[in-house]
């Protein structure tokens, strides 16, 4: 019955859109929903339907000023997912892969500067929401990343993550 129903119901929008047709849905005292293209009742409201021919918007996302509203407007977050806070690397030489995401994301031109007791790993913001980090001397650090906009501006930072790097010990 079900079945029936929903062609019914397929059959009866498809002829409403293409008769350009008000289309009305009511259900009856027994709970069975009825389509037909006459009002069921005095003052009834049509079903709004998905019109093809409607005007669509466009937005000018190109203008500079409407950019640097939305910039403005947005609240950005970085966080770290990878590493854990408190992992302990052994192996200098394969270094710390750092992966983590950007709300609501990392546009074309944004950046990420990955820094390790505030000191930047990489010469200029990178575009890629993964790395590896090399040359971290032994010990107890401290990971952020920090989000930069194309003009060079800090929007957001990761909190910060602690990582501890320990010697690889000489095997006999």
């Amino acid at each position: 019955m079900r079945v029936l129903l929903g062609w019914l119901l397929l059959l009866c929008t498809a002829s409403a859109l293409a008769d350009s047709k008000p289309l009305y849905r009511y259900t009856d005292p027994n709970g069975h929903s009825h389509f037909t293209d006459q009002p069921p009742f005095r003052g009834a409201k049509p079903m709004v339907l998905y019109n093809q021919n409607a005007p669509t918007v466009k937005r000018k996302w190109a203008d500079a000023q409407a950019a640097e509203t939305i910039r403005k407007a947005t609240r950005f977050a970085v966080h770290v997912n990878a590493p854990s806070p408190g992992q302990v690397y052994h192996d200098l030489a394969a270094g710390v892969p750092v992966a983590v995401s950007v709300m609501p994301g990392l546009a074309k031109g944004f950046g990420l500067s990955f820094r390790v007791d505030e000191r930047a790993q990489n010469p200029k913001p990178l575009g890629e929401i993964h790395t590896v980090l090399h040359d971290i001397s032994a010990g107890k650090h401290s990971l952020t990343v920090v989000l930069i906009s194309p003009e060079g501006v800090e929007l957001a930072r990761s909190a910060p993550l602690s990582i501890e790097i320990k010697p690889r010990l000489a095997s006999n």
